[in-house]
């Protein structure tokens, strides 16, 4: 990254400082999540429930990690082989079936 947009992104979150509580969270992700790790995501969930007025938020947040987690398995999975050759994934969907 340029020198100059690295100072311009600095710029962005030094804004935030002080308005915002920035902490790493690690969750187990291959196996059910701890009572610590549930109570969290619920507190967290019930916080943007209030903030937004969205009573789905908890909902969106549960599914939005699971789908980040389930990514991260997989290039975790991936990073293990030498070669990626032949691993690709690939997916055709009919977007015109609402079934899917």
């Amino acid at each position: 990254m340029p020198p100059t947009r690295r100072k311009s992104s600095r710029d962005n979150y030094r804004e935030l400082d002080g308005r915002y509580l920035f902490c790493p969270v690690a969750f187990e992700t291959f196996g059910p999540f701890g009572n610590e790790a549930s109570s969290l995501i619920q507190q967290i969930g019930k916080r943007i429930a209030e903030a937004t007025g969205e009573t789905r938020s908890l909902s969106f947040l549960k599914q939005k990690l699971s789908v980040d987690i389930q990514r991260g398995n997989a290039a975790s999975v991936f990073g293990t082989f030498s070669s990626h050759r032949g691993l690709e994934i690939h997916s055709i969907v009919d977007v015109n079936n609402r079934d899917f």
